[in-house]
């Protein structure tokens, strides 16, 4: 659509200035009509070397069946095991802080350093 209508050759088939020879020999003899030629849709992008993968080549081929939804699906279930045992170190140190408050207020002495060296 859009390509074709700011195309070289379908601005000059409009103006009624084009013809086949007059195409072929300016091709020929002029080159492109506005400097370097670009062809759209031919080039492939590089394959990145295995050299260079930050990731050790036994993972990659550990998880190279799987699909993309999948590896997706298997992140989520992680992300979610993260935070449940993130949830459960917030709780155990809540329970060690709420201990210790309670060893200083019944018995302090239990936790000076010279009660152990000085048991008979």
């Amino acid at each position: 659509g859009q390509k074709l209508k700011n195309s070289y050759s379908f601005r000059e088939k409009q103006e009624g200035k084009f013809n086949r020879r007059s195409s072929i020999e300016s091709v020929g003899s002029q080159g492109p009509p506005h400097g370097t030629r670009v062809v759209l849709g031919r080039e492939t992008s590089p394959v990145p070397s295995p050299a260079v993968s930050r990731i050790p080549r036994e993972i990659m081929d550990k998880y190279s069946r799987q699909t993309r939804e999948d590896l997706i699906e298997m992140v989520i279930m992680l992300q979610a095991s993260v935070e449940e045992q993130g949830k459960k170190v917030a709780d155990l140190e809540d329970y060690v802080d709420s201990m210790l408050i309670k060893v200083m207020e019944v018995s302090p002495v239990l936790l000076e350093k010279n009660v152990l060296s000085c048991k008979p």
